[in-house]
């Protein structure tokens, strides 16, 4: 249950307090409204299809000898098939980096397993037993109080109250004001027993570089990355179809031609 810290108003239940319309699209942008393992897949297999787009993209665009002052803009002079070339190509590299970025986080997030996100440096570790004593157990804020204490700067984002007597406190943080990270603490003794912090690893920083909780500019430059698969495909189409018309062969174009005239 979700309640107000000053009033403790109950706010929600489970995820009621989100908009129906984000349940929806996380769960569509997650699993495809499939659930479960196979939506995951089908996710994970995109991702990577993403990624060969990405590096097979720059391969088309990498410029020839004496390009270069070309190969980062649209030249004003630049009109249909060429200006379509232009507009996708520079799209494509100035936005490099950040899409190919994007695409490989979401590979990793949705292939946990395989991708070793899951590893027993990253994964959950087993919660320790603490030893009840008679008396009055701390609270949250006392709990935060603690972990403050082995963590200066401590922003919590969440306190787990046990459910056991025999079972410690957990208190959720970011580290680095982006990785998830949370401390074990005694609730009888209010010692830190343990603290969780993988943001040493590379594959701990992959949700926070997909989800753009890496500050407002990269949040931001994520957003732009979710725009741009739209302006490729609709400069891609449109570059197939003026190829297209370009090659029709001639014997075509003439029946095409007298039956206009019979018509």
């Amino acid at each position: 249950m979700y309640l107000d810290p000053v009033s403790g108003e109950v706010l929600g239940t489970g995820r009621s307090v989100r908009h129906p319309i984000l349940i929806f699209a996380h769960q569509l942008h997650g699993n495809f409204l499939m659930g479960g393992k196979f939506g995951r897949l089908i996710v994970g297999w995109l991702g990577v299809a993403m990624c060969l787009l990405g590096l097979t993209g720059l391969i088309l665009w990498w410029p020839k000898r004496g390009q270069w002052q070309y190969a980062f803009k649209v030249r004003g002079s630049a009109m249909g098939l060429r200006f379509h070339r232009e507009l996708h190509a520079a799209t494509g590299i100035w936005i490099f980096l950040i899409f190919m970025a994007v695409s490989f986080s979401g590979v990793v997030i949705a292939w946990p397993q395989t991708m070793g996100l899951n590893s027993p440096a990253l994964g959950p570790r087993l919660v320790p037993a603490v030893e009840p004593l008679e008396g009055k157990r701390l609270g949250p804020t006392e709990a935060v109080i603690a972990a403050a204490a082995a963590v200066p700067g401590l922003k919590p984002v969440s306190v787990i109250m046990p459910g056991r007597p025999d079972r410690p406190i957990i208190v959720n943080y970011l580290s680095h004001d982006a990785v998830a990270a949370a401390l074990v603490v005694d609730p009888y003794r209010g010692k830190v027993l343990g603290i969780r912090d993988a943001s040493e690893h590379f594959l701990a920083w992959m949700r926070p570089v997909h989800q753009g909780s890496l500050g407002s500019i990269w949040r931001f430059l994520v957003f732009l990355s979710g725009l741009v698969p739209t302006l490729f495909v609709v400069t891609g189409l449109t570059m197939w179809w003026k190829k297209r018309q370009r090659h029709v062969p001639m014997t075509m174009m003439t029946d095409d031609v007298t039956a206009d005239e019979a018509a």
